[in-house]
């Protein structure tokens, strides 16, 4: 079997980890709990007990004000059945309360989730090694 071309992507410099809770769940990924890693160039990963891919982002404001938004595109992965997903997010700072709206493309209709969210400092430069079982908390 041929083997598909790949694509090399640098990893930017660590800048958050968001810890997401999640109240209400996609049924097909009912995973309550989730660990983001962010990169200065958009590059963010996210793992869970049941999610492990990686994908871009773009943040819509300052994540430094009381609201700010993020668009999540992750790339081709097993996760999703090597499609696409968009997840578009709204974080509140104040009640540490996000809202998150899901695009795929088997599920047009995917109900609004929410949470709530701690943002911490990312210091893991490398973070290619990382999976579920060896990252501290949210778990």
């Amino acid at each position: 079997m041929k083997k598909a071309p790949t694509l090399k992507i640098e990893i930017g410099d660590p800048t958050h980890i968001l810890h997401l809770r999640y109240q209400v769940l996609y049924p097909g990924k009912p995973f309550e709990t989730a660990a983001v890693y962010l990169y200065s160039n958009g590059i963010y990963l996210i793992l869970s007990p049941g999610e492990h891919h990686w994908g871009v982002y773009v943040t819509i404001g300052d994540s430094d004000n009381p609201t700010w938004a993020m668009s999540f595109i992750s790339l081709p992965s097993d996760d999703w059945g090597e499609n696409l997903a968009r997840h578009d997010l709204t974080f509140n700072r104040i009640s540490n309360v996000f809202t998150q709206q899901l695009y795929i493309q088997d599920d047009q209709n995917a109900a609004k989730q929410h949470g709530t969210f701690e943002r911490f400092p990312n210091n893991v430069a490398d973070p290619t090694t990382l999976n579920w079982e060896n990252i501290p908390q949210p778990k």
